[in-house]
């Protein structure tokens, strides 16, 4: 049997950075449309240190009070096992944080018992 490890995933929240507070409020700003990505940066970056200290007061209380942003991704490997074993994919991504199992495999067998579903047999 093959051995999945998943060292992405954590189960602690990270906090919102004003940085990327600001990011998030100015993606559709008029000066940086267009520009190639790494300009981008810079120019967001050079805005951000323009900002008067009140802004970034705001920002920075703003940023205390944001929850932190889900991630949802899954790992291929995971996305792997799930189909080998008749899980749905989707399933998986919405129940993966909930589950207390130790091993990739019972997490998925977890999920899929709390489903409702049967696992299909994997080779040993």
């Amino acid at each position: 049997q093959f051995l999945y490890f998943i060292a992405s995933y954590h189960t602690h929240t990270m906090a919102v950075s004003p940085f990327a507070l600001f990011l998030r409020r100015t993606k559709a700003d008029k000066a940086l449309k267009g520009l190639p990505i790494a300009k981008r940066g810079q120019t967001a970056g050079k805005m951000y240190k323009a900002l008067p200290a009140a802004e970034k007061a705001a920002l920075v209380k703003a940023a205390k009070a944001t929850p932190a942003f889900k991630r949802t991704k899954v790992v291929a490997s995971v996305r792997a096992q799930a189909r080998a074993l008749g899980v749905p994919v989707a399933l998986v991504k919405k129940s993966w944080h909930n589950t207390k199992a130790g091993s990739t495999q019972a997490k998925l067998k977890q999920i899929a018992a709390k489903a409702g579903l049967k696992v299909r047999a994997t080779r040993a």
